[in-house]
């Protein structure tokens, strides 16, 4: 497994996302939203939340329970640990792709 920088299921050396395989990335609730966009090339917005974990609140509007997906601007997104109120870690898929851009891919 390649280490970037910022996750795993386990933080470990303040590690704080990890790339799970080829398609999707872990993350803790608490990294933020720059350093996702940054080191695994995802897109979220930059106004407002800082973390993923205030992104996944202010979508959901509710504290989740594990197991929870959704997608967040084009991302789906698994829940994969909650605790004291907190999103703790999650699985970060890429863009959902449309038909056309599966076709384009092949």
């Amino acid at each position: 497994m390649l280490r970037l920088g910022c996750l795993t299921l386990q933080p470990k050396r303040g590690l704080s996302w990890d790339i799970l395989d080829r398609d999707s990335v872990s993350s803790a609730g608490s990294c933020s939203l720059r350093v996702l966009n940054r080191k695994a090339g995802f897109d979220f917005p930059l106004e407002g939340p800082k973390t993923i974990n205030g992104l996944l609140l202010e979508s959901l509007e509710d504290i989740p329970e594990a197991g929870t997906t959704l997608s967040v601007d084009d991302h789906p997104v698994e829940i994969l640990q909650v605790q004291n109120r907190m999103v703790k870690v999650v699985r970060i898929l890429p863009h959902a792709r449309t038909p056309e851009e599966s076709k384009e891919a092949a």
